[in-house]
């Protein structure tokens, strides 16, 4: 097999003109992108409110935005003209591709009859049924806009019912951008200090913010549980990503969810799974991969067919300080929550993300590891790739990762992953742009997965090419 990647890479070289002019930002293949974010930058801040794809710039910046055109199954064309292979899938919402024909027709119709109300929705219902059949914790359900504001209710639920203030959360762990668990979420090595990990804000937080959090290490089961005895009493809830892309992602060592379900019990917090991402990992979602059951669950990208959605689920007991019938209550609703067109088309991804479709894009997942791992071999480039199921993220080193700290990249290794994207980009291939995190949808099979392998050799060559390697200990 490397012998062929190594082939297939030296002709998807060829195949691309000039790649070394569009990183030094004199390329027009991004021309009409270059244009619409010139008109909007007099009127949006930055250009976009979008954390989206760039164009690729020399020094590994980004020259601007790009735009998108449209996007169709495994395939996204942007304003230019120019198709890629995606694998950013809308940051891993679009489990079922762009444009599936099921899920357009579902908004269609449903647009035709009516875009909101303040009257409830069949699909609502019908949504409701299709998560809660896949995991047998989930009693009942409630829906809202995004995952940042199912955390941020999940969390408001746990110090309701516990009484509470403080939470727990991990070192480099991403929940949304809710004030409580926007902590610590990328700190830099001079905020880490000495010891256990300390509460790092974002600017405009207050001192009250972090003096309720409390920051865990991830994946290490002996201190989390000594810093969590010391707050023993004191904890509404233990949040956790099972797949936390921004600390690996890992694995979750063995152990140490169970560690957490049997502390959090013990102590009478709650843990909270933020499966937004996650609950692609396996047909009963993460808990249902790993074996660990957690009393509140947040939901959020696939399970709304592309367009915004947001979900907290759980057993009955806990669910009820949702319920307005019985109070008392927390209020928990807004103008968009379970809006039709969300749920039809979330109802429509789920059916067609079938447990067969869940384990065969798994596979996928795991294919592509090894692509991967080949095309570092067959370039020289030292990397390594880490991911489960479905979801995988290369990293241009070889030092072992276990957690925040050892995952995090420098800004120089920053730099150079935005290189590497950038050269993929113009190669045909979509990664995600902030942490090379890549997603499998259903539309993809062999072929997908080896043009992204070709992509990377043939990007990582011309990076040996420029002189773009790490140094020793990178």
């Amino acid at each position: 097999m490397g012998g062929d990647l190594t082939l297939r890479a030296v002709a998807i070289a060829c195949r691309t003109d000039d790649v070394g002019r569009a990183a030094s930002g004199e390329d027009r293949r991004y021309a009409r992108s270059a244009e619409l974010t010139e008109r909007a930058s007099r009127l949006i801040s930055g250009g976009t409110s979008r954390v989206g794809a760039r164009a690729p710039a020399a020094e590994g910046g980004w020259a601007h935005p790009l735009f998108a055109a449209s996007g169709s199954g495994a395939r996204l064309t942007d304003v230019d003209g120019n198709e890629v292979i995606d694998f950013n899938n809308h940051s891993t919402a679009l489990v079922n591709g762009h444009a599936h024909p099921r899920i357009v027709e579902a908004i269609t119709k449903q647009a035709a009859r009516g875009t909101g109300s303040n009257f409830s929705n069949e699909h609502e219902q019908r949504l409701a049924e299709l998560i809660c059949d896949r995991v047998a914790a989930f009693d009942r359900i409630r829906f809202c806009v995004t995952g940042t504001e199912a955390v941020l209710m999940a969390v408001r639920a746990a110090r309701a019912l516990t009484g509470r203030a403080k939470i727990a959360k991990f070192e480099g762990a991403y929940h949304g951008r809710s004030d409580f668990v926007d902590i610590s979420v990328e700190p830099d090595p001079e905020d880490w200090g000495e010891g256990d990990p300390s509460p790092v804000a974002q600017p405009g937080t207050p001192r009250s913010v972090t003096d309720a959090v409390v920051v865990l290490p991830y994946n290490d089961a002996e201190r989390s549980r000594a810093i969590l005895e010391r707050h023993a009493g004191e904890l509404a809830c233990v949040v956790i990503d099972p797949f936390a892309p921004r600390t690996g992602p890992t694995v979750p060592a063995p152990g140490f969810l169970s560690m957490l379900r049997e502390y959090t019990r013990g102590d009478g917090s709650l843990l909270v799974f933020d499966e937004v991402i996650a609950f692609r990992l396996s047909h009963g979602g993460a808990q249902g991969l790993y074996g660990v059951t957690p009393d509140l669950t947040c939901l959020s990208k696939i399970i709304g067919g592309g367009l915004p959605i947001g979900a907290v689920a759980g057993p009955a007991d806990y669910m009820e300080i949702f319920d307005t019938a019985t109070g008392p209550t927390l209020t928990f609703g807004g103008t968009y929550a379970a809006n039709p067109l969300s749920t039809a088309a979330g109802a429509a991804a789920l059916e067609l993300f079938t447990a067969d479709e869940v384990e065969r894009i798994n596979a996928l997942g795991a294919r592509a590891r090894e692509l991967v791992r080949e095309a570092f071999a067959a370039s020289g480039y030292p990397g390594q790739v880490l991911g489960v199921g479905s979801l995988f993220r290369p990293h241009l080193s070889t030092r072992p990762i276990r957690g925040y700290r050892s995952a995090r990249w420098s800004p120089e290794e920053r730099a150079r992953v935005r290189r590497l994207q950038g050269h993929m980009l113009n190669r045909g291939v979509s990664i995600w742009e902030h942490q090379a995190l890549c997603s499998i949808s259903t539309p993809m099979g062999e072929e997908e997965l080896e043009r992204l392998a070709e992509a990377l050799a043939a990007s990582l060559r011309a990076m040996i090419a420029e002189g773009d390697v790490p140094g020793e200990g990178g």
